[in-house]
């Protein structure tokens, strides 16, 4: 650890000694050890952190983190003055526990509109009778003021007392616009190899990813997407490609995977059907024939098929301005049919044209064409 000198600090003052704690004895009108402690614990939490390539802010005396406000916003001029204004219970303002004054400093960490977010100093604490506000604190209502990575030390507070925080997002800023967001010390890795300037979690829900001494980066997925590695490269996002006969539905949280162009099959025990593309049927009715219609619907190369397997037998019939195929006999249009003669005829259709004609691929017995 690095030894500190007063006279490096920005308020620091040498009394009897340049070391802290100062051990002059007789510098009793600030303290018996030679300084005000103070004034002067903050500047040596910033020097540690700029060592660590870390810039921060004056602390606060508590935060929202993980418990965002009910409020109302309202950006003052471009974030100067800006307010939260509670719109929730009338009460006076608690957070994390502690019940604060006017000109108690809040760290606003977790709203559900990010651009909320930021420094605030309590202006109004409010009653059971009237709202509390808070208006943006003057040295975090600027852009400039706002640096990613930098540190929030928290003060007080039953869950965040004695912690700080990280600024995350990533700028530039328009306050008001630009989410501004936090997290745990260390949720933006610091690495001396970037000097100090290290990356942020993603803004959006996402991973992180390194090589080496690297510095880290950010990778956000969207709906369905997944991380595919290389041997040359760091992992990169990628949406899955479907081939032949797949299909591939992503949302979010989930994938997919299905046959698009492989046989579904059915057994058919009622008397009549309408038939759907790339589906195969078992005509299966006892000695009731089975009457199956043409998809209206059909893309070129959807197929059906029927495995005649009861004693009833299985006629296909067409829909207005359909055509099927048998060879060079096609059916009429309208009113033709292909129809089983024997129990086990079976038969595969092909759609030729688009949603109009089908052809016979394949037979198995005597089909009659009408």
């Amino acid at each position: 650890m690095p030894q500190i000198k007063i006279s490096q600090l920005a308020t620091g003052v040498p009394k009897g000694t340049d070391e802290t704690p100062a051990t002059d004895p007789t510098d009793t009108s600030q303290a018996a050890s030679g300084t005000t402690k103070k004034y002067i614990r903050t500047d040596e939490f910033n020097y540690y952190a700029g060592l660590l390539g870390y810039t921060n802010v004056a602390p606060v005396r508590v935060t929202t983190f993980t418990s965002p406000l009910t409020v109302v916003y309202a950006n003052g001029a471009a974030g100067v003055g800006a307010t939260l204004t509670n719109a929730g219970v009338q009460a006076a303002l608690v957070i994390d526990g502690v019940s604060l004054a006017v000109s108690d400093r809040v760290l606003v960490a977790s709203q559900a509109a990010q651009l909320q977010n930021g420094v605030y100093t309590v202006t109004n604490i409010g009653s059971g009778a009237t709202n509390w506000v808070m208006t943006r604190a003057t040295d975090y209502d600027q852009p400039a003021e706002i640096i990613q990575g930098q540190l929030i030390p928290i003060n007080q507070g039953t869950l965040y007392g004695g912690h700080s925080l990280q600024e995350t997002g990533a700028g530039p800023w328009t306050i008001g616009v630009t989410s501004i967001i936090f997290g745990a010390l260390n949720s933006f890795p610091v690495s001396p190899t970037n000097g100090g300037t290290g990356v942020s979690n993603p803004t959006a829900h996402g991973v992180l990813i390194a090589e080496g001494a690297s510095p880290m980066t950010s990778l956000v997925l969207g709906a369905g997407q997944i991380l595919i590695g290389t041997t040359a490269s760091d992992p990169a996002v990628a949406t899955l490609t479907p081939g032949t006969g797949i299909s591939i539905s992503s949302a979010s949280g989930s994938i997919t995977i299905s046959s698009s162009g492989a046989t579904t099959w059915i057994d058919q025990t009622t008397a009549s059907v309408n038939m759907a593309v790339n589906a195969g049927y078992v005509a299966n009715a006892g000695a009731s024939l089975i009457t199956f219609t043409l998809p209206a619907v059909a893309a070129i190369g959807d197929s059906i098929e029927i495995l005649g397997l009861a004693a009833g037998l299985w006629s296909i019939v067409e829909n207005a301005g359909q055509t099927m195929h048998l060879g060079n006999q096609p059916t009429t249009i309208t009113t033709g049919s292909l129809s089983s003669t024997n129990q086990f005829d079976c038969i595969k259709l092909r759609c030729m044209t688009a949603n109009t004609v089908w052809t016979v691929v394949s037979a198995v017995g005597n089909i009659t064409v009408v």
